[in-house]
């Protein structure tokens, strides 16, 4: 697995103590950020400079930001080469969420004083704030290496090796910060969230509780917590601990969305698609709002409006959420829909589109919009409501033709498998299977294997020795308009959670989903069932990481399912 592709997977809701901006109204007791006092020679004039420094950071941490930005100024109109004071006005400045500014004065700090570590560290904390990740990681690592013991630095770092991938270096780098400062609640956050991001759900726990004990309105730290617990099934505990980041933090983006996981996994679909709209709020690219000037649709009726659609996530989501657009084009509009150029031609002759559109091409005029994933709030889906049944899409009936070609002279019965989702999906460490387990369902004589993977996981197929055992037609696939075509030919499609499954699903094929011990989601709780897919069978971890469980049961299930 490649950097690139660490770094996006550990990714997730998880937030560390240092990613969310404090509020512009907010007093600052304590800066994320190191303000320093005056260094004061026995002059005059530095004395009194002095002075005003103090009174500046008086100011900012009472969250008087305007006042002290002034007295910084003054301080440099008579002190240019006062290093404390650009670095204490780029304090100010990023507080105020102005951090090309405040980066510029961290810049001048370390120009005038090298060695100045509180300098450097900032300039790091503003330029992770940008997702300069790369520079911010320069600027850690030498925080620390002119101040070994400086625990807010080397915590930093751990943050953005996290970020980038690294969560054993990061679990270090929390660890050794610890050592120098043992109460530091920040520091206990963050090993939280690498620990969780190494699998280690159970120690990220404790590093959480211990976090909420020496700061009991740490509302990230609540929110974590929520997230690890949900992990073990604790959906009561989640559920508290999301309740209590949001007394602490009524607009707590983060601690909203998740809330609203849990509560459409656990089927309570009305208040959970409304907390969904959050993810809007979260200020990841995965969440971009569009800023469309056009309104989100009402649910109205539309009576000759154009409505543009879009696929906002995933693959699998477009696959999933395209169900709806016959429901839409019954209120009486021009529908519009925009998704990703690798299911487009899926849609081709969908019911109710009158434009298909390929992202990031040129939009017709429209009227209204909506998110693929805001319709069921919009539309008041319940459990008992999802709409569409299974088959309600079709592969392309001349590459359905070649591929019953290709696959005439298999023997036995035909299975699909696929074990491995997108590595940049952020939870993909979880849903994703490595190929070993699939042995005892791979040792079957009756039945011939085809692989429905492409791309990363692939080579797992030779690496496991499984080369005899899987039919690997992967450089014959152009896009999935074929893979759509190999499953029609299929017996049977065996998957873990991924666009496969989707789109196996929505063509109404026989389809076996295997499943993380808490999945995402869309495939609910305590059921082998799927309501979005009547055709699919799940198969759950019965606990934690327990693949091998899960494959057993597969294995044992195929046995019997039906004659070659």
């Amino acid at each position: 697995m490649n950097r690139k592709q660490r770094r996006r997977r550990h990714k997730s809701a998880n937030r560390s103590a240092k990613s969310r901006k404090t509020p512009k109204s907010a007093a600052t007791p304590k800066s994320a950020d190191t303000a320093n006092a005056a260094e004061t020679p026995s002059t005059r004039k530095t004395v009194t400079a002095g002075e005003a420094m103090n009174l500046a950071i008086e100011h900012q941490r009472a969250g008087r930001l305007p006042q002290a930005e002034k007295i910084y100024k003054q301080v440099l109109k008579a002190e240019p080469n006062n290093s404390a004071a650009y670095n204490n006005l780029g304090v100010a400045l990023k507080s105020q969420d102005r951090l090309d500014e405040a980066i510029t004065c961290y810049r001048r700090a370390q120009k005038i004083k090298p060695d100045y570590a509180e300098a450097i560290n900032n300039l790091g904390n503003a330029l992770k704030e940008q997702e300069k990740l790369d520079q911010a990681l320069v600027c850690f690592r030498r925080a620390v290496e002119l101040k070994p013991d400086y625990a807010d630095a080397r915590n930093s770092l751990g943050a953005v090796l996290n970020e980038q991938g690294h969560a054993d270096e990061a679990i270090e780098c929390y660890q050794r910060a610890l050592e120098d400062k043992p109460d530091d609640e920040s520091a206990h956050n963050n090993l939280g969230v690498a620990l969780k991001n190494e699998g280690r759900v159970e120690q990220s726990i404790v590093a959480y509780r211990r976090a909420l004990e020496l700061k009991p309105d740490y509302a990230e730290a609540h929110n974590n917590l929520g997230n690890a617990v949900k992990d073990q099934g604790n959906m009561d505990e989640a559920a508290a601990c999301y309740r209590r980041a949001l007394e602490l933090d009524p607009d707590y983006a983060s601690a909203h969305f998740n809330f609203s996981l849990l509560l459409l996994i656990t089927g309570e679909f009305k208040e959970g698609w409304v907390k969904h709209e959050w993810r809007w709020k979260r200020g990841e690219r995965k969440f971009k709002d569009r800023g469309f000037k056009q309104p989100l649709w009402d649910g109205s009726r539309l009576d000759g409006r154009t409505i543009l659609l879009h696929a906002e996530q995933g693959l699998g989501d477009a696959i999933q959420f395209i169900r709806y657009i016959p429901l839409v084009a019954e209120y009486g509009g021009r529908v519009v829909v925009e998704c990703h150029p690798m299911v487009i031609h899926l849609f081709d002759d969908f019911p109710g589109i009158d434009q298909l559109v390929k992202r990031k091409s040129r939009l017709p005029a429209f009227d209204v919009q909506a998110p693929f994933l805001s319709l069921p709030m919009i539309l008041g889906t319940t459990v008992e409501t999802i709409p569409g049944e299974a088959g309600y899409l079709h592969a392309d009936p001349g590459l359905v033709e070649k591929w019953r070609h290709r696959l005439s002279g298999l023997d036995g019965r035909k299975v699909g498998v696929c074990w491995q989702g997108n590595p940049d999906f952020p939870g993909d460490r979880w849903r994703s299977i490595p190929l070993k387990h699939f042995a005892p369902v791979l040792d079957d004589p009756s039945t011939t294997f085809i692989n429905l993977h492409k791309g990363v996981g692939e080579p797992q197929i030779e690496e496991c020795g499984f080369a005899a055992r899987i039919v690997n037609y992967s450089p014959e696939v152009e896009s999935l308009s074929d893979t759509a075509a190999i499953m029609e030919n299929l017996d049977l499609v065996i998957t873990s959670d991924t666009s496969v499954a989707h789109l196996a699903g929505a063509l109404g094929k026989p389809t076996w989903v295997l499943l993380q011990f808490v999945p995402d989601w869309r495939w609910l709780m305590d059921r082998d069932d799927m309501p979005w897919y009547p055709n699919m069978r799940l198969f759950r971890q019965t606990k934690l990481d327990d693949w091998d469980g899960v494959l057993a049961r597969v294995g044992a299930a195929l046995a019997d399912y039906g004659a070659p």
